[in-house]
């Protein structure tokens, strides 16, 4: 990889992160583009080439207006949390939804083909299979990784046998990170206790399949950033808050925060994981048991980490990540004395984002891609 690579953000309006990274990126000379995609299609364009014979042009390009902005120019790429479309208000519903289909499908096949000799963090294959809740608990166990008894339903009686054998001990989680609007209350899905006497009607539980698990007692969590072969542990002190008992996310910041010393073999197992699942990034999480023993709840390959070092500065993550754009897949993080900080970005980075604002398509914060969650803050997830 270059020196001084040429680097692309592909992401969201409102994403504190690419802002306090590409602020960093400046700071060392390398810079970034950033690419807001919900720019697509009133202020984007894309283009795929095939040729046929006697014709050279070959690849893809991303423009805005006559200008090229994303081709095979590009070193590195961060497929950080790339927006859905947004249309006009005033379309007819029936070219809305036909629309919308059409651009999501052309998106999937210029991303996977955009780029393709640059380092992509994470590749767009890879990030729909690692997105797979399933196929993650799957890959985390053929790599050595303790998972919890697991039953993904929508059959009401296996449900029902899951929970007679977990009385008392077993949780509920979605598939994705869902939002439940009405009006102006917003809900946030999080992970909770489920027992018998919480489930509706069979008819209405065929409908919205789930996942259960056993509820693994804990004496704290591990947050688990992987840049590359780098593993930067943190732990999560959830058990001394009550609303953080079984989603410490519903907690957020108020979870207290240390640096912790990742064991060799568990860092070999998340490493693994994550080439399984064909990504070189991600936010791992995991239950430490009172026995001490991890257990593997999930990893999110578009995670957050600036509420990490928000909350503890001694995790200086920013400048990990800014090193791995640099390095590439076999980073190995070698922290020098003077580091980026994102406590020293974080004013440049709110800024930019209201700049965002005001010059790009707007989306409701809630109507992003499916693996994201509300970014405007460096907010847990």
């Amino acid at each position: 990889m270059p020196t001084t690579p040429r680097i692309l953000i592909l992401t969201q309006i409102n994403d504190v992160h690419a802002a306090a990274v590409m602020l960093a990126l400046d700071r060392t000379a390398a810079g970034a583009s950033v690419v807001l995609c919900g720019d697509f299609p009133t202020r984007l364009s894309g283009s795929i080439f095939i040729p046929g014979p006697g014709q050279a042009r070959e690849g893809a390009v991303l423009c805005e207006g006559d200008r090229d902005i994303v081709n095979s120019d590009v070193d590195v790429v961060w497929y950080r949390r790339p927006a859905r479309p947004r249309l006009p208000d005033d379309m007819h519903p029936g070219d809305r939804q036909i629309a919308i289909a059409e651009c999501e499908a052309f998106e999937r096949d210029l991303y996977d083909v955009l780029a393709p000799k640059a380092f992509w963090i994470n590749s767009p294959s890879g990030a729909r299979q690692a997105n797979r809740k399933i196929s993650q608990l799957t890959h985390a166990s053929a790599a050595g990784l303790r998972v919890p008894a697991t039953l993904a339903s929508n059959d009401p009686k296996e449900i029902r046998s899951f929970l007679e054998r977990h009385r008392g001990s077993a949780i509920h989680k979605t598939f994705l990170p869902n939002i439940w609007e009405d009006g102006d209350n917003v809900t946030l899905a999080f992970t909770s206790k489920v027992g018998l006497q919480d489930l509706p009607r069979d008819d209405t539980l065929r409908l919205a399949p789930g996942i259960y698990q056993e509820l693994i007692p804990k004496s704290y969590e591990l947050r688990l950033t992987l840049f590359g072969a780098t593993c930067l542990g943190a732990k999560l002190r959830s058990s001394e808050h009550v609303d953080a008992a079984v989603d410490w996310r519903a907690a957020g910041v108020q979870v207290p925060v240390e640096p912790y010393e990742v064991p060799l073999a568990l860092q070999q197992q998340c490493i693994e994981l994550m080439a399984r699942l064909g990504i070189v990034s991600g936010c791992a999480d995991l239950i430490v048991t009172p026995d001490g023993e991890p257990v593997f709840l999930e990893i999110n390959q578009a995670g957050q980490w600036l509420w990490l070092e928000e909350c503890c500065p001694e995790l200086t993550l920013l400048d990990a990540f800014v090193d791995f754009l640099h390095e590439g897949p076999a980073f190995a993080y070698r922290p020098r004395s003077e580091r980026l900080r994102y406590k020293d970005f974080r004013a440049g980075a709110l800024a930019l984002l209201e700049t965002q604002l005001r010059s790009h398509v707007q989306h409701s914060t809630w109507s992003t891609a499916a693996d994201s969650s509300p970014s405007q803050h460096p907010t847990p997830s």
